[in-house]
């Protein structure tokens, strides 16, 4: 759970998957978020953030995509694109000075 400067709640949930067995990437499946899906959809949670390791799977995205519920959608937060994307930021940052 968050507080936004606009002092509304973000409800935030995390989830971690590793490679499979045979090697694949783990995704997050809708008995994984289910749960969080209904408590969530109290009126108190302004935002609904979903930050993993893992993609969802095609049903999930469908389930949870923007149409799903445009009041209040949810927003993935890919932990491996956000760390790249920050690290490229910095090192751009660093090599202009």
């Amino acid at each position: 759970m968050a507080k936004g400067r606009d002092g509304r709640f973000i409800a935030i949930q995390c989830k971690a998957r590793g490679r499979t067995a045979e090697g694949s990437e783990g995704t997050i499946t809708g008995e994984d978020v289910n749960h969080f899906i209904a408590a969530t959809a109290n009126p108190m949670w302004a935002e609904r953030w979903i930050v993993t390791t893992a993609r969802p799977s095609r049903h999930v995205e469908q389930k949870l995509g923007p149409l799903a519920d445009p009041e209040k959608p949810i927003r993935w937060v890919m932990l491996p694109e956000a760390i790249g994307a920050e690290l490229a930021r910095s090192e751009t940052a660093r090599s202009s000075r």
